[in-house]
């Protein structure tokens, strides 16, 4: 009960502000704490989903979007209001709230089932023996909770300190994709707490479309000062991500965690990249590393490489020397010839020297017989070809 009254400090503001709006009785708020306990993402075995635990028809019926990304069911204000115009709704056929309680449990055809099976009786109390043992239970219920979340300083129970109340959120309209992790590196606010404000986003990514994000007003007045920049970054940090895909074919070669005094600059140096990769692999915001932190650390092959095996396996088609003599031609015409030895200058790396020369990291380094961690001078030579 007492993680309840907390919790009710972010929920039941929403809750009053849309049962006013539709003239129902603000007690009726205390019924979320009944179907979901105050949980977004509360799922019951039969699907039924949310603060209010609608299942997916009846939610289709009153607009709530459900996709493979979003579920609006666990969105607090929008379920609330499909919650509130299905009350009304049930209220216009039974005239009676005790009888509306027991229609949002059991559905109206089994109230109507057990109406008719009473011989008439138009009360909860007159039908109860008729209703399923749930809904015999579900009334009463509601009355316990409408007590105890109502009289719980009369027994000494009181609020847990809820994470965040309902007039310390804010929120924002987001114009472009953005995941939760890119989020919770440029905010630095764990993607737990992000989560934890937007049930809505089951993949923990925020699709385009005028989606909502949600946060603590001073976490989110960071995000609406940098905002361009921040979609800026992410998107140049995507068009790098996508050169090097389309340049190199990847494969992890290590997951790093980060320890306290270790740098950008120190990591990469250990593993044998560039700071640039290790930004782009991991989207590290302006305030670097934290500790604890996992890295992940990418090897590439390089496409030409890839395109030389192939070029070692048998071919069973035969091609005319002429067709041979116009291949080697087009070769000679488009692809620069590579350079045996190639002089360091300043500001080269050993990636960035594989990538001017189509070549992977790993095979520069082997070819100079030089280990991972290596350090290049101005004017060292190195063989780009065995």
């Amino acid at each position: 009960l007492s993680r309840l009254l907390g919790l009710s400090q972010l929920y039941y503001p929403i809750f009053e502000e849309v049962l006013d709006k539709y003239n129902l009785p603000l007690e009726l708020k205390h019924l979320a704490v009944i179907e979901s306990a105050l949980n977004p993402t509360a799922r019951s075995r039969a699907g039924a989903t949310g603060l209010w635990q609608f299942m997916y028809p009846t939610a289709k019926m009153y607009n709530l979007n459900i996709n493979s990304y979003i579920d609006e069911r666990s969105d607090p204000y929008k379920a609330t209001m499909a919650a509130a115009e299905y009350m009304q709704f049930l209220y216009s056929m039974f005239n009676d709230w005790q009888m509306v309680l027991a229609a949002y449990n059991a559905g109206p055809g089994t109230i109507n089932r057990a109406i008719r099976r009473s011989g008439g009786k138009k009360t909860y109390w007159e039908i109860r023996p008729y209703l399923p043992l749930e809904t015999q239970g579900y009334v009463p219920a509601f009355i316990g909770a409408n007590y105890a979340m109502t009289y719980y300083a009369e027994h000494n129970v009181y609020a847990a300190v809820p994470q965040k109340t309902y007039f310390e959120l804010d929120t924002v309209v987001i114009k472009e994709p953005l995941s939760f992790a890119q989020l919770s590196q440029v905010l630095e606010v764990s993607v737990e707490e992000i989560q934890y404000f937007n049930p809505i986003y089951k993949k923990q990514i925020i699709p385009s479309g005028g989606n909502v994000l949600t946060l603590p007003k001073t976490t989110l007045g960071k995000f609406i000062s940098n905002e361009e920049e921040i979609y800026a970054m992410l998107r140049k940090q995507a068009e790098e991500q996508q050169l090097i895909t389309q340049t190199n074919i990847k494969e992890v070669q290590a997951s790093h965690v980060v320890r306290k005094g270790e740098t950008l600059k120190s990591v990469a140096r250990k593993y044998g990249v560039t700071v640039t990769d290790l930004k782009t692999w991991n989207l590290v915001g302006k305030k670097g590393l934290r500790p604890g932190r996992r890295l992940v650390i990418y090897k590439t092959v390089s496409q030409p490489q890839v395109a030389e095996v192939k070029k070692a396996e048998p071919d069973n088609k035969t091609t005319t020397v002429a067709e041979n003599k116009e291949n080697k031609q087009l070769a000679d015409n488009n692809i620069p010839a590579k350079p045996k030895v190639y002089s360091v200058k300043k500001g080269d790396t050993f990636y960035k020297i594989a990538l001017d020369f189509g070549m992977g990291v790993d095979d520069l380094l082997k070819i100079n017989g030089l280990k991972k961690g290596a350090r290049l001078q101005v004017g060292q030579k190195l063989k780009l070809a065995k």
